[in-house]
């Protein structure tokens, strides 16, 4: 025992100490544990959500809203993606761009220009694949915003593909 402030202080010690590192290590094992568990799962409920509303905002009206007002021409490609930018319902909510079968963006539903040579693993692997369909999660070139794009190709009426929406 110390003498201190006129006091007797009895010093922790020994056992006892050990125990009370053992107890608090573990508690902050446990609180650690749960806060990442947590984490990972809000991020993944988040991203699923995004991923279903992107996958209702995107149907098979789409492709026929291309068809019957696209036509089969580059123009008619363009003008049907005006029309379609103009009367999307969900604006508020998503970024539509209109990409040509290049992959080149000739609009997009914020008003703002496209910064060309904009990174579009999405618009590749949809051009590419069976479904017409492709998700990406990543960063935008051009601002570096963490992004979830879905792109779906749009058949014109010839069968070949016109161009894509990028949600």
């Amino acid at each position: 025992k110390k003498l201190k402030g006129g006091r007797f202080v009895k010093k922790v010690g020994g056992i006892t100490r050990r125990w009370i590192r053992n107890i608090f290590s573990v508690i902050l094992a446990m609180v650690i544990i749960v806060s990442v568990s947590a984490c990972f799962f809000v991020k993944n409920h988040y991203y699923s959500s995004v991923e279903s509303a992107l996958e209702s905002t995107s149907s098979d009206l789409t492709t026929t809203f291309f068809n019957i007002y696209g036509g089969s021409t580059d123009e008619g490609f363009a003008i049907a993606g005006r029309e379609f930018v103009e009367t999307f319902s969900r604006k508020n909510m998503f970024e539509v761009w209109i990409v040509d079968r290049l992959g080149n963006v000739i609009l997009s539903s914020s008003g703002f220009e496209v910064a060309e040579g904009q990174n579009m693993p999405d618009f590749i692997e949809a051009m590419n694949s069976g479904t017409g369909k492709a998700i990406w999660e990543g960063r935008l070139d051009d601002t570096g915003e963490k992004v979830m794009a879905m792109t779906i190709t749009v058949t014109n009426t010839n069968g070949g593909i016109a161009g894509a929406i990028r949600y």
